[in-house]
């Protein structure tokens, strides 16, 4: 849901394994890729909906706010309302720039930091993911 990809229009109504988005980088499609493999197809938005399909279930979600990525925040954040008391916040950026803003040491911080290291050293572009469960 934190990305700015689109549907390719000649893939709309297709079958999921057909789908094909669209994005300002090859990073934005590998994400949304990713979630589809894992059963979370994205399929669209409106002006103020996310659209995903999960286990044959259509699911909409609310977003109350979004800030979207720039050069200077390295990071895009989005806030997704998923039932009438409850909101997601995520976030996705640069490791340390995300890491900068978590609440506490996170316990597999560590791990990640050594995945992030071995990956950058390969030469591979590298972020981190992170989210908060909000009581509305």
């Amino acid at each position: 849901m934190c990305h700015e990809c689109v549907l390719n229009s000649k893939t709309v109504g297709q079958s999921v394994d057909k789908i094909e988005y669209e994005g300002s980088s090859p990073d934005e499609i590998a994400l949304v890729d990713t979630a589809r493999w894992l059963g979370w197809v994205y399929q669209g938005k409106t002006f103020n909906q996310r659209l995903v399909l999960n286990n044959g279930r259509q699911l909409s979600f609310e977003v109350l706010d979004l800030f979207e990525f720039d050069s200077d925040r390295k990071r895009m954040t989005i806030v997704l309302k998923y039932d009438e008391h409850h909101a997601l916040l995520v976030m996705k950026g640069a490791d340390n720039i995300v890491k900068q803003r978590l609440a506490r040491q996170q316990y597999f911080l560590h791990d990640a930091d050594r995945k992030v290291e071995e990956n950058s050293t390969k030469g591979l572009r590298t972020l981190l993911l992170c989210f908060k469960f909000i009581e509305l």
